[in-house]
């Protein structure tokens, strides 16, 4: 993803967190497409899927029908699965095995999790080396290339890219997905907020890797005066370059486009030896620039190219955001955030989400007035650009998720008092929506989220119980307050700051 100034669906990490399509032909035909693309030269457009996200290299075709076979015995590697030689169920991917069971016995089984495989083919128009993308996958992913191990990844919501060398031809892809285990997860670093859900859960592409390269775009903007009506914009824009071709010179070039208004950036020319890479840097000036904000999401196409070799394509917003005085604020006018918690999940998809379930969570953030939503884990980069779009911020959590378990599952008094806070928090869940919508505003003031208070309070009364001395006197099997403070006055100063950033006091 675009990074540094992720313009308008904002990422603010560890508190506050705001394509050319490709000449390869697949298997089993295309899918719907949310962002179209220009096909590659020597294919017909009806026998490409283009890629659902926007943003990224060209070239990119994404791999959308696959064949799927659980293997809950896990009998696949033994009778030879990598190969690619087992039948199944025609799937789309993204996908998860089981979107449907998540409660009872049936939803202790899929969340306990299992094994299964996937696979899929496509077409290489010319040899060299290709690129797999995967936008995400759950838990652990074994990737084979025509019976090839490529390599393996564990996570999801983490995109891995994997390469190989093919000839030209056709080519099987097969993923073996390995989902049990929670508990084996979250004792690796990979703590679970969520239903365990298994499967190719993100978008899955491939392309072809070119002579050149161009990854990791960056946007920072200023403007002249800080303001929503600046006479100029200053946007810097750095992009990695890599040569794969013999040592030469590179010069990148490209433009951003809104509207009438076309700006030609000119890179500086960059000499690179085989296999080296380097960071270009341009710098524009825009005047009258059409400026991102919740209120007006203006959006600019970002294409960078190296003549004919490589390119890559992103919409951005151009905006400055700005802290001072413990206040945000969004060019040059104060920022006050209100939204919801959202979770990227949809009744029978699990978090494999279709354009339709982005579709229809973006709506209901615009139904309550949000300008901003919260996650606990990254975004498909496909719902972050409809969020882009509709001018809803992002205060998005990013890395393993510290567990439950770990904060207090030191005696069994702390693990009684843990669930018993639990039991309490579904019994107020079973009488309210799950998600943690703010109240409507009302004599323009924002009101405070009362059920988001509650949980704190449970969680705040479970880390208090954890910061006191063990009162059976088994001292050494709990958290001690800090030597040289009291505990308990530390807790509440660390609550007191929290819930400023959040906004509830």
């Amino acid at each position: 993803m675009l990074s540094t100034s992720r313009n308008k669906a904002l990422t603010l990490l560890a508190g506050l967190a705001l394509a050319l399509g490709s000449a390869l032909a697949l298997e089993h035909g295309s899918a719907p497409a949310r962002a179209p693309r220009q096909p590659g030269a020597g294919l017909a457009a009806s026998e490409l899927s283009r890629p659902a996200i926007f943003e990224g290299p060209g070239g990119r075709a994404a791999l959308t029908r696959w064949t799927l076979r659980t293997d809950p015995a896990n009998r696949g590697l033994s009778l030879g699965w990598q190969r690619g030689g087992f039948a199944g169920a025609a799937v789309g991917v993204p996908d998860v095995i089981d979107g449907s069971s998540f409660t009872g016995a049936a939803g202790a089984r899929n969340y306990e999790g299992s094994l299964a495989w996937y696979r899929t083919s496509f077409q290489a128009p010319r040899a060299g080396t290709y690129a797999l993308l995967f936008q995400s996958a759950n838990f652990q992913a074994d990737v084979w290339v025509d019976g090839h191990r490529l390599g393996s990844h564990r996570g999801s919501y983490l995109p891995f890219e994997l390469r190989a060398a093919l000839a030209a031809g056709a080519h099987r892809v097969v993923v073996r997905i390995d989902w049990r285990d929670p508990a084996r997860q979250s004792q690796s670093g990979f703590h679970r907020t969520w239903f365990n859900w298994g499967g190719l859960d993100g978008e899955v592409s491939v392309r072809p890797i070119g002579e050149s390269e161009l990854s990791g775009p960056t946007i920072q903007t200023t403007l002249t005066p800080d303001s929503r009506t600046a006479a100029q914009a200053l946007v810097r824009v750095t992009v990695e370059v890599h040569n794969h071709g013999p040592s030469r010179t590179l010069t990148p070039e490209g433009t951003l486009v809104h509207g009438e208004q076309t700006i030609p950036i000119a890179f500086p020319a960059i000499a690179l030896e085989h296999e080296q890479s380097a960071t270009a840097s341009a710098s524009v000036s825009i005047p009258q620039p059409a400026l991102w904000s919740p209120t007006g999401p203006n959006l600019y196409q970002l294409t960078l190219a190296v003549g004919g070799e490589s390119s890559y394509s992103a919409r951005i917003g151009l905006r400055q955001l700005t802290w001072h005085g413990g206040r945000i604020y969004l060019n040059g006018g104060r920022l006050q955030l209100h939204g919801a918690t959202i979770q990227q999940d949809a009744l029978g998809h699990g978090d494999a989400l279709t354009p339709a379930d982005e579709r229809r969570i973006v709506s209901e953030l615009r139904a309550i007035g949000a300008n901003c939503a919260r996650a606990q884990h990254p975004l498909d980069p496909g719902l972050i650009e409809r969020l882009d779009a509709a001018g809803i911020l992002v205060w998005q959590g990013i890395g393993p998720v510290e567990g439950a378990g770990n904060w207090y599952s030191s005696t069994s008094a702390l693990l009684r008092r843990s669930r018993a806070a639990g039991a309490h928090g579904r019994a107020r869940r079973r009488a309210a929506p799950l998600d943690l919508r703010l109240e409507p505003r009302r004599r323009g003031r924002q009101q405070r989220p009362q059920r988001r208070r509650g949980a704190l309070r449970a969680h705040d009364h479970a880390l208090a119980a954890r910061a006191r001395p063990d009162q059976a006197g088994r001292r050494g099997r709990v958290g001690r307050p800090p030597a040289g403070a009291g505990g308990l006055a530390v807790l509440r100063s660390r609550r007191r700051r929290r819930d400023r950033l959040l906004g509830l006091v």
